[in-house]
């Protein structure tokens, strides 16, 4: 390897024999405005790799006016769903030379705090959850509407920005005709934070050919303990379903827990399914079955949108990327005994 104190531009045009020009337009992914050959290319790279170059960021963002800052917004990070889709921007924005400012809040005010420590570092662009757009409206508006920004887990109607998400309607509705294949007509909805997801379910129940039954949904279902309740409420309203949708594996797992402790075997007596193939799934006893939405591929997705807006692209709502979700089939679900 060759050894050096303090890799430069300079350094690498000398070994790889072409100039400081052509080096920067390949190290900073602008060879739009050099031409440089392939072989020219892997050249510049090879000595980079060797060299164990890495970009001067500050020196880059005096030049450029950029920060080489992404905010990222999102209203809780206990949600195990969350780290992962985390991990998916920051794998794309190190490769890119750009570094993540987490912002997290838990009110009002403390997400006006964040967004002036936002605003003081100039972020060059925005990763905003769609969980931190359910109560929150006008906040951080300014900030989005100044810089490119992409949404997370749904697209927002009162932008037209891109936004990288699993499909909500298809979630629920592999969940609810899974259910009916298995016989079940008597399918509760525990609902969270995703309205398309509601929606779904209820499609699916109609299209065949049962009537909705408003009673079977329980609402604001978003973690363990909403799951408990959840069990505890279905009982209470008089026949319990035979089978049961979760917003997510979390909420499932308090479902299975109250039942358990009060005698209803799982799945011979109640069915349940979850929603996100989060590790819990499989720990549960017995295990999960799920949907699965792809995590970090949400985060990579929603960041290489964004990397193309800070590039000069114009994109739109029409942009976005669709994810579709999975049926990961364990030992939850049973299929129902129909009468002849």
């Amino acid at each position: 390897m060759i050894q050096t104190k303090m890799t430069t531009i300079n350094d690498i045009s000398k070994y790889a024999g072409v100039s400081n020009r052509t080096v920067s337009a390949v190290l900073n992914n602008r060879r739009g405005t050099v031409r440089v050959g392939q072989a020219t290319q892997e050249r510049i790279l090879a000595v980079a790799r060797e060299f164990n170059y890495m970009p001067n960021v500050m020196a880059q963002g005096l030049r450029s006016g950029q920060s080489f800052l992404v905010g990222v917004v999102v209203a809780r990070i206990t949600n195990s769903f969350t780290p992962e889709v985390l991990q998916g921007i920051e794998d794309i924005l190190t490769a890119n030379n750009y570094s993540m400012v987490l912002s997290t809040y838990h009110n009002e005010q403390e997400l006006k705090l964040k967004v002036n420590i936002l605003e003081q570092k100039k972020v060059d662009g925005m990763v905003v959850f769609s969980d931190a757009r359910q109560s929150v409206t006008q906040v951080y508006d300014s900030l989005i509407k100044s810089r490119p920004t992409v949404f997370i887990g749904s697209l927002q109607k009162q932008y037209d920005f891109p936004a990288a998400y699993t499909d909500g309607l298809k979630i629920a509705t592999t969940a609810t005709e899974y259910l009916l294949t298995l016989g079940h007509r008597r399918i509760a909805f525990l609902a969270g934070a995703c309205p398309e997801r509601e929606d779904g379910y209820k499609a699916a129940i109609e299209r065949a050919g049962l009537k909705f039954d408003q009673g079977l949904i329980v609402s604001g279902c978003i973690d363990y303990s909403c799951g408990k309740n959840a069990f505890n409420q279905l009982k209470s309203a008089g026949t319990l379903p035979t089978a049961v949708i979760s917003y997510s594996d979390n909420v499932a797992a308090g479902f299975i827990s109250e039942a358990t402790a009060q005698g209803i075997k799982i799945p011979d007596e109640i069915s349940v399914i979850g929603i996100d193939n989060l590790p819990i799934a499989e720990m549960l006893s017995p295990p999960l079955t799920t949907i699965n939405q792809p995590k970090a591929e949400q985060g990579s997705e929603a960041t290489n949108l964004l990397l193309k807006m800070m590039n000069g692209e114009k994109l739109s709502r029409k942009d976005s990327i669709v994810l579709q979700p999975s049926l990961i089939i364990r030992s939850t679900c049973k299929k129902l005994i129909m009468n002849p």
